[in-house]
C-alpha cells in the first residue's frame, strides 16, 4: 500500500482531515479529504437546526491541537462513490485511511487511547490486524471515563449562535475592539474570514479591515468564479489560519451590515503579509480601523514596485525624467497647498502641489485660505527644501483645455514636512482617494495629524474663524485720502517690518504692514526703474525693465522686510527705503546693479540722498 506525505491543513470532525501536498511553491497543492479508518468521532451540528452530537466539539478540538500545521504520513485503503449531485468545485472526495505523525505515532491509537472516538464494529473492522490494540485502549479509556465517556455528555454540547441568528451590532459594541479567542472555521476568500468566537460559541464573519483581496463567487450551479490571484490568496491565508487558535478584534459593521474587524496571529499580522505579497490591496475607507495602517501602505507601495502578483500590470503614474527628488528654493506661495521651486541644479523653476492636501479656498473660507497660506509663507519662502513628486493629475478647465498638476512632498528645516504642518495646525485637510488613485508617501502620517488637530479643535476644525480681520486697504485709488492719515504713523515707526505682497515693478510694491494691519503701496523714495513688461503681452517693457522686475522679485516677493516711510506722493503711495534681509537698501541694490536710475529732486530730498548718490 502506497505511502503519501502531506500536511493537516484542517481538521473537519475528530476523526476527519484534510491534507494538503508538502510543496506550495507552484500554488495551491492537491488535497485530501481523510477519514480515519475504523473509528467514529461524534458529528459536529450545522446551522440547519441539526445540534452537536455529545463531546463532537472536544474531540474535534482534541484531533485539531494535535495535528493541524503538521506533517503526516498517510496510507488510503478505500475511497467513498462519488455524489453525482455535489457542484463541480465542491472538494476532494472522502477517502479512508490511517494517519502516522512523526512517522511513528498513530494517529488513530492517538484518539482511541484518549477517549474522542469509538471503534465500529463491523466485522471488516474487528478483521484489522491494530483492532486487538485498539480495543484493548478503548477499554482503558472507559475504566478511567476519558474523553466520550465522561460522565456528562449533556454539558459537553455547545449552544452555538450561527451567523445571522444573534444581533452582530450588539456583539461589536459589548467587545469594543478588545480581543477576543477565536478559532478560524472557514475562509471563503483571502480577506473574508469565518470564525467561531470562545467561549461564547458565536459565529462571526469578518471582513478583513484594511485590505481587500480578488474575490471568488459561486454562480448559481455552484461554481466558483475567480478572479485572478484569489485562490492564491485564500489558499495563503488557509494554509497560515485555518482552523489554527487566533484573536480578532471586531471593529464596526459596514454599511451592508457586515463585521470589519482584524485577526491577529501569534506570527503577525496576516492582513500585512498578504499586502507584502502581492494578493492584497490597501482599502482606503477601512484602513483607518488598522493598527498597522502605516506598514500596510508602505507593504503595498513596495510590492507595487516589483509587481508582485496583483501588481504585475502596474504602471507607475506619471514616472519620467521630470519626477525625481531634486533640491530647490521656495520662490513663490501660490496658496495654502500649492507653491513654485526654483531648481538648485539649474533648472527652470517648477509648480507644484502638495500631495493629499486640500486647503480652504478663498471663495469659500477666505479666512482660513489666507492663514494657510501664510503659515506656507513663513516656513518655506525663500528656504532650500527637498521636493519629491510622486504623483501627476490632469484637470479641465474653461473652454475644455486640460492642464497637467504635479503633486509632491516638500521636506523643510531637514525633516519638516510642510503637508504634514499645515494639516497639524488645522489649515488643510487630507484628500481622500479613489481606490486606484496614487497619494502622498505620508498618506498616514497626515491622517494622523489631521485626526490630532480634528481633536484638539484647531483651525477649520474649530467652527470659529480665525482671531486675525483683515488687513485696512490703503491700496485702491479711492483710499489715497486715508493713506495720508496714516503717514505721520509710519514715519514714528522708523524701521518696520513689512511682507512683500506684489512686486509691481523694480522699485514699486504692494506690501503689509503687520503692526498695523495695513496693506499699503510702496515705491523706493528718489529711483526709478524702467518699465516691465504687460504680464497679459499686450505691450513690451523698457529696456532691462524686466530684468529690474526679477531682480526685485527674486529678493523680495513675500519676503519678512523692513521699511522706513518718508512721505507719500498725491495717489497714496509710501515713499521710503526697504531693507532686503541683509541689511542692505534695495534702492542702493539696484542703483549698484545698473537696473534704476536717480530722479534728483526726490532722491535729493531722500534722508539716504548721499548713499544713492555714491
Amino acid at each position: 500500500m502506497a505511502t503519501f506525505h502531506g500536511i493537516v491543513k484542517a481538521v473537519l470532525s475528530g476523526d476527519t482531515l484534510l491534507i494538503m501536498g508538502p510543496d506550495a511553491s507552484k500554488g495551491p497543492p492537491p488535497e485530501k479529504l481523510l477519514s480515519l479508518v475504523g473509528i467514529s468521532a461524534p458529528r459536529l451540528g450545522n446551522r440547519s437546526g441539526t445540534p452537536d452530537q455529545p463531546y463532537a466539539w472536544a474531540s474535534r478540538e482534541f484531533l485539531r491541537k494535535t495535528a493541524i500545521g503538521k506533517r503526516v504520513t498517510f496510507t488510503i485503503e478505500s475511497t467513498s462513490a462519488p455524489n453525482p449531485a455535489a457542484a463541480p468545485s465542491s472538494g476532494p472526495p472522502r477517502e479512508f485511511g490511517s494517519v502516522m505523525l512523526d512517522g511513528t505515532t498513530s494517529l488513530t491509537a492517538l484518539i482511541i487511547e484518549n477517549g474522542w472516538a469509538r471503534l465500529k464494529p463491523s466485522p471488516n473492522d474487528q478483521q484489522r490486524p491494530e483492532y486487538e490494540e485498539l480495543n484493548r485502549l478503548t477499554t482503558l479509556a472507559q475504566e478511567q471515563g476519558r474523553g466520550l465517556f465522561g460522565s456528562d455528555g449533556a454539558s459537553a454540547v455547545r449552544d452555538v449562535k450561527w451567523a445571522g441568528t444573534f444581533d452582530a451590532a450588539a456583539l461589536v459594541e459589548s467587545s469594543k475592539g478588545a480581543l477576543q479567542q477565536a478559532v478560524v472555521e472557514q475562509i471563503p476568500s483571502g480577506s473574508i474570514i469565518r470564525v467561531m468566537l470562545l467561549p461564547g460559541y458565536e459565529q462571526v464573519t469578518i471582513i478583513l479591515a484594511g485590505i481587500q483581496c480578488p474575490s471568488i463567487r459561486r454562480n448559481k450551479e455552484g461554481v466558483e468564479e475567480a478572479e485572478p490571484f484569489s485562490r492564491e490568496a485564500r489558499f495563503f491565508v488557509e494554509s497560515r489560519l485555518m482552523h489554527r487558535d487566533v484573536q480578532v478584534k471586531l471593529q464596526k459593521l459596514d454599511k451592508n451590515g457586515a463585521v470589519l474587524g482584524s485577526v491577529v496571529h501569534p506570527a503577525g499580522s496576516v492582513e500585512l503579509e498578504l499586502v507584502k505579497v502581492g494578493l492584497a490591496k490597501v482599502v482606503e475607507w477601512s484602513s483607518s480601523l488598522c493598527d498597522n495602517a502605516p506598514a500596510l501602505r508602505a507593504a503595498e507601495r513596495a510590492a507595487k514596485e516589483k509587481r508582485l502578483r496583483i501588481w504585475r500590470d502596474y504602471v507607475p503614474p506619471n514616472h519620467g525624467n521630470d519626477m525625481g527628488e531634486f533640491a530647490a528654493k521656495v520662490v513663490e506661495i501660490v496658496s495654502g497647498d500649492t507653491l513654485i521651486v526654483a531648481d538648485l541644479g539649474g533648472g527652470a523653476e517648477r509648480r507644484f502641489s502638495l500631495s493629499s492636501v486640500r486647503a480652504p479656498k478663498l471663495k469659500e473660507q477666505p479666512e482660513f485660505a489666507n492663514e494657510a497660506k501664510e503659515v506656507l509663507r513663513k516656513n518655506l519662502i525663500g528656504k532650500k527644501v527637498k521636493v519629491v513628486p510622486e504623483y501627476r493629475r490632469h484637470f479641465e478647465v474653461d473652454g475644455g483645455a486640460t492642464v497637467d498638476r504635479v503633486f509632491g512632498t516638500v521636506i523643510y528645516n531637514g525633516d519638516k514636512n510642510a503637508a504634514q504642518t499645515l494639516i497639524a495646525e488645522g489649515l488643510a485637510s487630507v484628500a481622500r482617494h479613489g481606490q486606484p488613485e496614487e497619494r502622498s508617501l505620508h498618506y498616514e502620517e497626515l491622517l494622523e495629524a489631521e485626526a490630532a488637530a480634528t481633536s484638539a479643535k484647531k483651525g477649520v476644525h474649530s467652527g470659529a474663524p480665525p482671531a486675525r480681520s483683515a488687513p485696512i486697504d490703503l491700496t485702491d485709488p479711492k483710499a489715497r485720502d486715508r493713506a495720508k492719515q496714516f503717514v505721520s504713523t509710519l514715519q514714528r515707526h522708523g524701521k518696520v517690518r513689512v511682507v512683500v505682497q506684489y512686486v509691481a515693478n523694480g522699485a514699486r510694491f504692494k506690501l503689509l504692514v503687520p503692526k498695523d494691519n495695513l496693506l499699503i503701496s510702496f515705491g523706493c523714495a528718489g529711483l526709478r526703474c524702467p518699465q516691465c513688461s504687460r504680464r497679459d503681452g499686450s505691450s513690451a517693457g523698457e529696456p532691462f525693465g524686466d530684468e529690474a522686475l526679477a531682480f526685485t522679485r527674486g529678493h523680495c516677493f513675500q519676503r519678512d522686510l523692513e521699511i522706513e516711510v518718508e512721505s507719500v506722493d498725491k495717489i497714496g503711495c509710501f515713499l521710503g527705503s526697504l531693507y532686503l534681509p541683509d541689511k542692505r537698501n534695495l534702492g542702493v541694490v539696484l542703483l549698484e546693479s545698473g537696473l534704476a536710475s536717480r530722479i534728483p529732486p526726490a532722491a535729493d530730498r531722500s534722508v539716504h540722498a548721499e548713499a544713492l548718490y555714491n
